[in-house]
């Protein structure tokens, strides 16, 4: 959420909104794919599928690279999350102890197992979408449609190409590691695709939002400019310093 609209208008500035459209249908086509799979080979995870489409040998170097893609993917997002809280929240905080308190945290999610998990992720969502309908209504008077023109100055070519790089941004893929353990497989299609649908749709609204507000350059410029947004809230003299709030959505 809070990265997504400034990798987006770096690559094609005021068409951001775009790219991220074209992201999120690229998703729709790949949550189909998976879904296909999973009908195909049920109750297996993709490691194992890949061994059984494409050998023992083969399967599992692609098994080690997508098990390998997971340990980076978390090294990134505790190194991302280390700069956020560090260079908006806790200056004098050195980076180690943002990094080894994130790590601990990790560390009791897999300990707990994915059920603890997936409970508390139901008993935040509520919160957290009210949370964020609230800033993008605070947000509505500060809107200016002509921060998005011209459209498609970009190009076809590269808002597409940043769409997919959009795509990517959810790592959706990381499902096909937890599906075999869903109680109830047959709602795993329905599930994938509004979860999917829904993450999509927030992250649509925050880079064209930003983009309204605060335009492609300072977007740009800019690593965090979900949370800029949340600080530029401001209604009468008795709401401000909002942002705490897409902090908590963030985390």
């Amino acid at each position: 959420i809070l990265v997504v609209a400034s990798l987006l208008a770096m690559q094609v500035r005021q068409d951001a909104w775009l790219s991220s459209i074209v992201g999120m249908l690229v998703n729709i086509l790949l949550m189909t794919l998976y879904i296909v799979l999973l009908k195909m080979y049920p109750g297996m995870t993709l490691t194992q599928m890949t061994e059984v489409i494409l050998g023992k040998w083969l399967g599992k170097a692609i098994s080690i690279l997508y098990v390998l893609f997971f340990f980076l993917l978390t090294v990134y997002l505790i190194n991302l999350t280390g700069n956020f809280i560090v260079t908006t929240i806790f200056p004098d905080t050195p980076f180690i102890v943002i990094h080894i308190t994130f790590t601990m945290v990790v560390a009791m999610a897999v300990r707990y197992g994915l059920e603890v998990f997936s409970r508390a992720a139901e008993l935040f969502a509520p919160f957290i979408f009210v949370f964020f309908l609230f800033i993008l209504i605070a947000l509505i008077p500060l809107i200016d449609v002509n921060k998005i023109k011209p459209v498609l100055e970009a190009g076809i070519g590269p808002i597409i190409y940043a769409g997919i790089h959009f795509a990517s941004i959810q790592e959706l893929v990381c499902f096909m590691m937890v599906a075999p353990f869903v109680n109830r497989p047959q709602r795993i299609p329905k599930s994938l695709l509004i979860g999917g649908g829904i993450g999509a749709l927030i992250i649509i609204m925050v880079t064209t939002v930003s983009m309204l507000v605060l335009g492609p350059d300072f977007s740009a410029r800019n690593l965090f400019p979900a949370f800029v947004l949340a600080k530029k809230i401001s209604i009468g003299q008795f709401l401000q310093r909002v942002e705490v709030i897409m902090l908590a959505i963030w985390f």
